[in-house]
């Protein structure tokens, strides 16, 4: 998989190659170690060590700002991650989704890169309406899987949950273009950051030093 790196990436980024027939050539990329190295190659840094070191800093206090606000949606990253959707009033079923498959053979899911909850400790992964790993027992590696799945399959952010992805794409992951998003249009270029996450993070920096003063007060 490392040796053929170059041809993964040229298959990868035709547009015309559907992603069934990428893992029909290529069926360990989808594989966990191995989707993470290739993410790591392409983006210089392990996306799930990275998401581990970020929420362990980060969580308590972006959890306690949406408690302040009420949108607090429980314990845990999927439901942080859930919370920050709330705040953007989007709709966390084009990352999330609780339907199982083989129940409703009619039931279409979202082509964009989603995790099939099934429980606390079972999650698989989704795109282009195929299954593509069912066997993630790890809540931040299936956040860490999806998140690396818009960047290795050159996708972009579906338009439901674009301002959450950028959120995690920025504040979890550091990656901060000053040109242009991953949740653009075609044909409508966006060359910079959406306002509505820039509010938050302002809001989460406010709501931090506020928590701290009360502690020095205290």
């Amino acid at each position: 998989m490392t040796e053929t790196y170059p041809i993964q990436r040229e298959i990868l980024n035709d547009a015309d190659t559907p992603i069934g027939v990428v893992k029909d050539e290529w069926p360990f990329l989808f594989e966990v170690p191995h989707l993470f190295d290739h993410a790591s190659k392409l983006l210089g840094f392990s996306v799930q060590n990275k998401l581990a070191q970020e929420l362990s800093k980060k969580e308590k206090g972006i959890n306690d700002f949406l408690d302040s606000k009420g949108m607090k949606t429980g314990e845990g990253p999927i439901q942080l991650i859930c919370g920050i959707a709330k705040y953007f009033k989007e709709d966390s079923y084009k990352l999330f989704d609780k339907k199982e498959i083989s129940a409703d053979p009619e039931v279409e899911l979202p082509v964009t890169p989603c995790i099939l909850v099934r429980g606390d400790q079972q999650f698989k992964i989704a795109l282009d309406g195929l299954l593509v790993n069912d066997h993630i027992t790890s809540p931040i590696v299936a956040l860490s899987y999806v998140f690396s799945m818009f960047y290795v399959c050159n996708i972009q952010y579906p338009p439901e949950m674009a301002f959450t992805l950028e959120f995690m794409q920025r504040v979890f992951f550091g990656i901060n273009p000053e040109r242009g998003s991953k949740a653009e249009k075609k044909g409508k270029k966006r060359h910079f950051i959406p306002p509505q996450v820039c509010k938050l993070v302002s809001q989460l920096k406010e709501f931090e030093c506020k928590q701290k003063e009360s502690e020095w007060a205290i």
